[in-house]
């Protein structure tokens, strides 16, 4: 094999072992969700995965994303729903919009309207917001506090 072969041979080698190289490392990995799309030992330059989140929780970004430049698009977050227990109305004497009070579940980013029970009064807004498995409870008071 002569000189010249024997280069041509390694630069050839170089640009197909080049284009095999893995574009990407493993997706990355979500909270409360994961990727429900074929698994792959490797990923190259245009892949694609999908994303979904566990039951009950809100996806927010792209549902799928790509390798691209050897790192992935951004992937989705999964953000948590707002329970709400009978005991916590009863202890803030606060009643749901249809006058009754039972568990909710309430998905990230949906609102809640609530009023307050028979005596006393709102004292802040009756309209809340579950961010992310959070909602700030509005307060009541009684309508029979006496100032002196």
């Amino acid at each position: 094999m002569t000189l010249l072969s024997c280069i041509i041979i390694q630069i050839l080698w170089a640009f197909s072992a080049k284009g095999q190289a893995p574009a990407c490392e493993e997706p990355p990995a979500i909270d409360f969700g994961g990727i429900v799309s074929d698994d792959k030992s490797e990923y190259r330059e245009g892949d694609k995965v999908q994303y979904k989140c566990n039951p009950g929780y809100t996806p927010i970004g792209p549902e799928w994303i790509t390798c691209s430049g050897k790192t992935w698009t951004p992937a989705p977050q999964c953000l948590a729903p707002c329970s709400l227990t009978k005991q916590q109305l009863e202890i803030k004497n606060l009643l749901l919009s249809n006058g009754r009070r039972h568990a909710q579940l309430i998905q990230s980013d949906h609102t809640l309207e609530f009023m307050c029970s028979e005596g006393y009064t709102l004292t802040t807004p009756s309209v809340r917001k579950c961010v992310n498995g959070h909602m700030d409870l509005p307060s009541c008071i009684s309508e029979n506090i006496y100032w002196f």
